[in-house]
């Protein structure tokens, strides 16, 4: 592979030319000053050295000067090409020119706040009150009738569209304003609990003896309640298969439902999208309506379970009772011996009495 390299001719005559013609200058320049100093040399006038030296020194010191200075303003120029700013204040452009400046500024203020996304819906009819004061002044200044400058924006389908992010309801929902997903999701299985504890019947040593026409609540059975609560170290999904197995979620296909949908909505890494949390609210409120009534014959079981416990405590308490109650009844008591009572004493003590020597009167038991 050949590279044919070009040879700059152009470049290379443009270089020597301008410094061969830089090089004469100088020597011509440099003739008269010299010949000057040769002349004072030979005159012996030693003054005329100081007078040409200075005014060279003073000629080349303002030259550098204003080449330096024309560096610099051009270097200034370039750089300033790009400006920071827009150059529409006062005094930078005429005054028609500003007027028309400022009013197209206005006007592009007011195109972005109304095209801002936000809640439009109290925004009905109303208008800010710095684009009303606007317009207001430019109707005056003209005597023609000018266009409306504002946007109109419509409540039921604004320009931006729907505004959605996950994990968080908009501002602009109907139904779910500015609620964060993950709070409502954590409470769902004390939800669950309330609604199942609050099928627990009334407690039936009490039902009877309140009348209907009490506003006070009725205490629910105890038993049933500590059998539809939640324990602490249970997790929801044993919590749902036992709901279940007592015939309280309806129909029984929403328990997986719910649980794959709540677990996810849970610990997932991923927040919830709105339509995803519309859906677990769904499979919630269903497994909510289901929820009516327990199963009476549960109810009779737990109680007779719980009737029957009772009876083998009382029994194995009475056993115990009577253990300890016969152990007492055939002790033997140990007569003290008496040291200062005489003879005459013990035989009044057991002739006035049905008491012999051999008794010790005891506390009734």
């Amino acid at each position: 592979m050949h590279i044919r390299f070009r040879i700059p001719l152009f470049r290379i005559w443009y270089s020597t030319t301008y410094t061969v013609l830089f090089f004469i200058l100088i020597v011509l320049l440099a003739v008269t000053p010299a010949d000057t100093i040769y002349q004072s040399i030979r005159s012996n006038e030693i003054q005329k050295l100081f007078v040409v030296g200075g005014v060279y020194l003073l000629t080349f010191l303002i030259t550098l000067l204003i080449y330096s200075t024309r560096l610099y303003t051009n270097r200034s120029i370039l750089q300033a090409i790009p400006k920071p700013y827009i150059p529409v204040e006062d005094g930078e452009v005429g005054r028609l020119v500003r007027r028309m400046v400022v009013k197209a500024l206005k006007r592009s203020a007011i195109v972005a706040w109304d095209s801002r996304p936000r809640d439009v819906r109290g925004e009905a009819g109303t208008r800010p009150s710095t684009a009303e004061k606007n317009h207001t002044v430019l109707k005056r200044r003209s005597h023609h009738q000018e266009d409306a400058t504002l946007l109109p924006v419509s409540a039921a389908s604004p320009p931006w569209g729907h505004v959605s992010h996950p994990g968080w309801g908009s501002p602009a929902s109907n139904d779910l304003p500015n609620i964060i997903y993950l709070d409502v999701v954590t409470e769902l299985p004390n939800l669950i609990e309330a609604k199942a504890v609050s099928l627990a019947p009334p407690d039936p040593a009490v039902e009877g003896q309140v009348h209907p026409e009490d506003n006070t609540p009725i205490l629910p059975d105890a038993q049933i309640v500590a059998l539809l609560q939640r324990p602490g170290s249970t997790g929801l999904r044993d919590y749902m298969s036992r709901l279940s197995s007592y015939g309280l979620i309806n129909p029984p296909s929403l328990g997986p439902k719910f649980l794959s949908q709540y677990e996810y909505a849970r610990f997932s890494t991923h927040f919830l999208s709105e339509l995803e949390f519309r859906n677990l609210m769904a499979v919630f409120a269903e497994i909510l309506n289901g929820m009516t009534e327990l199963d009476p014959v549960i109810i009779e079981e737990t109680r007779a379970e719980d009737v029957e416990s009772d009876r083998r405590s009382l029994a194995s308490s009475a056993s115990s009772t009577s253990s300890t109650g016969s152990a007492i009844r055939y002790r033997t008591p140990r007569l003290t011996r008496q040291s200062d009572s005489g003879p005459s004493d013990n035989g009044s003590s057991y002739r006035d009495g049905s008491e012999s020597p051999q008794t010790v009167r005891t506390a009734p038991s």
